[in-house]
């Protein structure tokens, strides 16, 4: 499995504390299959215009702590990205080289703000594809306006974007809200990319061998496998990726929805 989006760089927030504990979240997700990963930084790292982490700092982290690993006898390949919101911070962070991209390519990691305005966000999401970034949505499950509305990824998808959904999402670790977006977005046909969204030391379970499952459950075993080892490597090469065509559009006054506890 190429794991897209894990918290494993200690020191960032929302990672492990330790050098120790980011190695054992490594071996973590080893156990359950995956053998790359990229390390995401929080949103919060871009709040102010710029990440905090400056990229050729951030990228010597992760090659720091790819090294651990391999002296460790884990054989994990770690890259790294920042997390941008979707906003024009986004534009000028990649316009500037103040910013990682997955594994140096084309492929940026945002996400959408929570009072979404998805003209808005169509228009960012354009002006990035037009100069060379594809913007990929991490976890849109967990925003609030596409809880409520889950169409609103086919709009974003529509203007450029790809999404990534959290197997953490899936299996219900952010709430039901969030679990019952991921499980409509993957019957949509709108997820381009499931990752482990790991946070945390390595004490806590990683979720991909259970969230696979329920993941081949939806969408079948052979989608499964595009949606974790054969896209996600396609990103990670910077080869194209085609977006892909909702089948259907669940509102929000499906029965699935109703007294959802927030995720």
């Amino acid at each position: 499995m190429f794991d897209l989006h894990a918290r494993v760089l200690p020191g960032l927030g929302g990672g492990p504390e330790t050098i120790e504990g980011a190695v054992t979240a490594l071996d973590a997700l080893l156990v359950e299959g995956v053998r790359t990963v990229v390390a995401v930084t929080p949103l919060d790292a871009a709040r102010e215009g710029q990440p905090c982490v400056p990229p050729g700092e951030l990228k010597a982290r992760a090659r720091a702590l790819g090294r651990l690993a391999r002296l460790a006898c884990l054989p994990v390949c770690v890259y790294a990205a920042h997390l941008l919101p979707l906003d024009e911070r986004a534009e000028g962070a990649l316009a500037s080289g103040g910013a990682a991209t997955i594994a140096d390519g084309p492929y940026a990691l945002v996400a959408a703000p929570a009072e979404l305005y998805p003209q808005t966000a169509r228009t960012i999401i354009g002006r990035l594809r037009r100069a060379g970034f594809v913007p990929v949505l991490a976890e849109p499950e967990r925003n609030p306006a596409i809880q409520r509305d889950p169409s609103l990824v086919a709009r974003l998808v529509e203007a450029g974007a790809l999404a990534q959904v959290s197997l953490a999402s899936l299996v219900g670790v952010h709430g039901e809200r969030a679990q019952a977006a991921a499980e409509a977005l993957l019957r949509d046909d709108l997820v381009h990319a499931l990752a482990s969204g790991r946070r945390g030391d390595g004490e806590r379970p990683p979720h991909v061998e259970h969230g696979l499952r329920l993941a081949e459950m939806l969408v079948g075993r052979s989608r499964a496998w595009e949606l974790t080892t054969e896209t996600p490597h396609a990103i990670l090469r910077g080869n194209p990726v085609e977006p892909r065509r909702a089948h259907a559009i669940y509102r929000p006054q499906d029965d699935r929805y109703r007294g959802r506890d927030a995720g």
